[in-house]
């Protein structure tokens, strides 16, 4: 875990502990996958629209472990996991708290967790590769040896808004011929919107020549 510790609230650390271990990490995981704890002010000086709450910030890295940029010379992308759910900030779209967040006009980056070695694994096609919803669900499976990559939603694989059909990101993996298991959480039996991601996802897979697994 990165040290801002001096400047967190126990509060914060408090909190951080308990949405770690609930994925089932700890702080030498986080310090491991490069992850911050900040508190509601640090929080609120990183981007005006961002509310200042405890929260986790996840940094990106790319299969080399090194940040990555949602574009070229751009900041490391990073996105911010509010430890309490700020009041009155939904999603209007689904009617419920909103948990994530990026700084607005940034396209949604692949995220490698850096708990595992992706420099060779990237190019061998042999390999099967998990793909999931979520920055700390791919953390926790790569430490238990399943070789996962995470999305920060289920179309974070394109950004239609910014006109990008295929993220840059993912282009690091060779796909053609690999077994690809999409594994996104459970609502999508009951969630038209995660069903229809899951159809166009695994389609763009087809289309490079991967064989893409519904878990």
């Amino acid at each position: 875990m990165k040290k801002n510790n001096n400047q967190s609230s126990q509060k914060a650390l408090e909190l951080g502990e308990i949405k770690l271990l609930s994925s089932g990490l700890d702080f030498n995981d986080a310090e491991l996958l490069g992850i911050e704890i900040l508190d509601g002010l640090q929080v609120g000086q990183l981007h005006p629209s961002f509310k200042s709450y405890p929260s986790l910030k996840l940094n990106y890295y790319d299969h080399l472990g090194k940040p990555v940029s949602a574009i070229p010379k751009a900041p490391p992308f990073y996105r911010i996991r509010y430890l309490e759910t700020p009041k009155g900030f939904e999603n209007l779209t689904e009617k419920k708290p909103v948990r994530y967040v990026q700084e607005p006009n940034t396209a949604p980056v692949v995220y490698f967790p850096r708990n595992f070695d992706w420099k060779d694994f990237v190019k061998d096609v042999d390999a099967p590769l998990i793909i999931t919803e979520g920055e700390l669900k791919a953390a926790k499976a790569c430490k238990e040896n399943f070789p996962t990559i995470g999305l920060g939603g289920v179309y974070n694989w394109r950004s239609r808004k910014l006109g990008i059909n295929w993220l840059p990101s993912l282009n690091a993996i060779s796909w053609l011929r690999r077994n690809i298991y999409i594994c996104f959480d459970s609502d999508y039996r009951t969630n038209p919107n995660v069903c229809l991601a899951l159809h166009d996802f695994a389609e763009e897979l087809v289309k490079l020549g991967a064989f893409p697994h519904i878990v």
